[in-house]
């Protein structure tokens, strides 16, 4: 969505500036488009919590959460095609652990050390999305983290997303003393219909 925005503004000569800034629900967003490609920068990430146990129907399963503007949990999988993304997500949407604001559900199988496929159940949506930008971010930063236990301080450390739809995000952030900033996520932002909404 915030990708999308981005590309909206630049197209639509909205400012003159290169990089602008979106103040959002979620926090204020930067970013920056050029033709069908969009980089945003989101808010820092909070609430890093790995190694959640979750009871689910009377089997025990490890989940990891961070909120990325919104939250999100991070299942790991090995065969993410056979997932029951809309079964298992909307039970890790609802959980107890999660209330009463909820959380969105990724399922992430690790491709290489640096890129993941992942499949995102959505709040609000309730079901299975496309792609999901915070979403791929939250799985990211969690898989880098992951990996790389020993890494607390680096520049530009990066990961790439697989998502539903078949497109590869990018994703980069700053590690400081073990704390995430500077996140951005890069990846298309194409125009397929146009229309008007009239607010009654």
């Amino acid at each position: 969505g915030a990708r999308c925005l981005a590309a909206y503004i630049v197209k639509n000569k909205k400012t003159k500036k290169k990089l602008f800034s979106v103040e959002t629900k979620a926090g204020t967003i930067m970013g920056e488009a050029d033709k069908e490609t969009a980089i945003v920068k989101l808010s820092d990430p909070k609430d890093y919590t790995p190694n959640i146990p979750l009871d689910l129907s009377g089997r025990e399963i490890q989940v990891s959460y961070i909120d990325t503007g919104v939250p999100h949990v991070i299942v790991y999988v090995h065969s993410i095609d056979h997932i029951d993304v809309r079964g298992i997500g909307r039970a890790i949407r609802f959980h107890s652990r999660f209330e009463p604001r909820g959380t969105n559900v990724n399922f992430v199988e690790q491709e290489s050390m640096n890129i993941v496929t992942a499949r995102t159940y959505e709040r609000g949506v309730e079901d299975e999305t496309k792609a999901c930008g915070t979403g791929s971010v939250a799985s990211a930063l969690i898989t880098y983290l992951k990996l790389n236990p020993d890494i607390t301080d680096k520049k530009k450390a990066s990961m790439q997303v697989r998502t539903k739809s078949g497109e590869i995000l990018k994703v980069t952030f700053d590690l400081t003393q073990g704390n995430i900033s500077n996140v951005w996520l890069k990846g298309s932002a194409k125009f397929i219909a146009e229309g008007e909404y009239f607010l009654k």
